[in-house]
């Protein structure tokens, strides 16, 4: 059962509010485990409402995440798919979410009568203690990370700042369709949307704020794929100093080279720094697993970085650094202790590469055939597959008796990226099929 409990911050919590905004009614965190699980709020809800939630859920099946009420009566209960207001039968349903998504961040707020309301929150559990008409929802399987609740409507620009504070905190990107900078506890950004565009994918970073309250000397991103790069640094001791990175999205295959450049694969992650102590010693992490391209000796991977802000790797102006340790099992590549890297302040770039144009290649067809963690301990695994030219991939998949398990479809195209879990252990046999050409993988699920 999941249980709550109120953050335990380095400072006095009366000065430190989320994102700087204050007067919640409840900010929990899930990290006690001998916490209460049903909690009264602070003081009755006079009809305004603002709600913010930080979770996780791997399910397929909808699932309660909390529920607030009245006297073992829901009123509002969030899910994995939908936020339903039960008292007037008012269903939200959250917007689509990224495939391969596990944490996510949901904002709600309402404005009802000024009848005050006086409700609890409810923990985990909620189907088996609660009943919801009209709503069929199971124990939850994920873990609520943050809870924040406002008995008013924030302004805009307060709810910029909560929710760059929980996006920061949790790494999680917060959609740029339409530009939306990471606010500090002052209104000020820390990562700039203007100045990312188009490297708004995969947000995330290291840095210290005792106003919002921040502190994370080690970062990745929650996106599908975010686990790619991690980067971490030594204890920090700076205030209000930022180093956040994302990424254009493109894929992570290798790129023919230029101008007498290393061959690069075709993603470029874009640094921002901010009041960044450049001395501060940095170790940045590859997972080489979730490349399409692999060299056939780890040791020629290179990170390359262009200092200059211009995103244009300039062969006269790029710096090369050379791996400083290889797990074999795991294939994580390390840089560890780079100093004077990227600016204290302002824009740099960095990819990486192969030092020589060998790289492993299943064969003319089939470019790229990966699959990993494998043997995987969870069930979850990614399947990465690059084929010559353009063409849909089906990917069919057979436990050891050879019966069909499920059969999963990508579009057209040249690089294709699967997430997927199996929840049962055993051999599974994973038969990809693209154009008239087919391939045999096989997964071990302990």
């Amino acid at each position: 059962m999941l249980k709550f409990i109120i953050p335990l911050l380095p400072i006095c919590l009366s000065a430190q509010m989320p994102g700087g905004v204050d007067s919640p009614i409840l900010w929990l965190l899930a990290e006690e485990p001998n916490a209460q699980a049903v909690r009264t709020l602070a003081r009755p809800i006079r009809g305004e409402l603002q709600i913010f939630t930080v979770y996780s859920s791997q399910s397929p099946h909808e699932e309660a995440v909390w529920s607030l009420g009245e006297n073992d009566t829901s009123a509002i209960v969030l899910t994995n798919r939908r936020l339903a207001e039960l008292d007037d039968l008012n269903y939200i349903s959250h917007e689509l979410a990224v495939p391969g998504q596990q944490v996510f961040l949901h904002t709600y707020y309402r404005r009802k009568s000024d009848q005050d309301v006086k409700m609890h929150l409810y923990g985990y559990l909620l189907g088996q203690t609660h009943s919801y008409p009209s709503l069929p929802v199971s124990e939850t399987s994920g873990e609520l990370l943050e809870l924040i609740i406002y008995d008013r409507v924030l302004t805009p620009q307060e709810r910029q700042q909560v929710e760059s504070y929980l996006a920061f905190k949790h790494g999680l990107t917060i959609n740029q369709d339409k530009a939306r900078h990471y606010l500090d506890a002052s209104g000020q950004p820390f990562w700039d949307a203007e100045m990312g565009r188009p490297f708004g994918k995969r947000i995330a970073g290291i840095g210290r704020d005792i106003d919002l309250p921040i502190y994370r000397n080690e970062g990745r991103s929650q996106m599908p794929g975010g686990d790619l790069i991690q980067i971490g640094t030594d204890p920090l001791d700076c205030d209000y100093c930022f180093l956040t990175w994302s990424d254009d999205d493109a894929t992570t295959a290798l790129m023919n080279s230029t101008d007498n450049r290393l061959p690069t694969v075709e993603r470029t992650w874009q640094v921002q720094s901010n009041r960044w102590p450049s001395q501060q010693a940095l170790t940045i992490e590859l997972d080489s697993r979730s490349m399409y391209s692999l060299p056939k000796n780890p040791e020629q991977w290179r990170l390359i970085v262009d200092p200059t802000g211009s995103g244009q790797f300039d062969p006269d102006h790029v710096q090369y650094f050379w791996p400083d340790e290889i797990d074999e099992e795991t294939a994580l590549v390390s840089w560890n202790k780079l100093k004077h890297v990227f600016p204290e302040e302002g824009l740099a770039h960095f990819s990486f590469g192969f030092d020589g144009p060998s790289f492993d290649s299943e064969g003319q067809f089939w470019r790229t055939a990966l699959l990993s963690p494998n043997p995987s301990p969870d069930g979850r695994y990614q399947i990465r597959v690059e084929v010559e030219g353009s063409n849909p991939l089906i990917v069919n998949i057979y436990d050891n008796l050879g019966r069909l398990q499920k059969s999963i479809q990508s579009p057209s195209q040249q690089y294709h990226l699967i997430n997927d879990h199996i929840s049962q252990s055993g051999v599974y046999r994973l038969e990809l099929i693209a154009g008239e050409q087919q391939k045999t993988l096989t997964l071990i699920i302990p």
